[in-house]
């Protein structure tokens, strides 16, 4: 199996990002806050 060319996949998740936000616009997905994205990926730091 071989990957797509890198202009190939930047024009996929171009296409995607607009489809994305047309969506948003048209109240069909919600916006989330940045601080609960980041929460949600944060690394969990444990004391060593």
């Amino acid at each position: 199996m071989s990957n797509p060319p890198v202009s190939t996949l930047d024009e996929l998740w171009a296409q995607e990002a607009e489809d994305r936000l047309a969506a948003y616009r048209r109240g069909e997905l919600p916006a989330i806050p940045l601080a609960e994205v980041l929460a949600k990926y944060a690394i969990k730091q444990t004391d060593a």
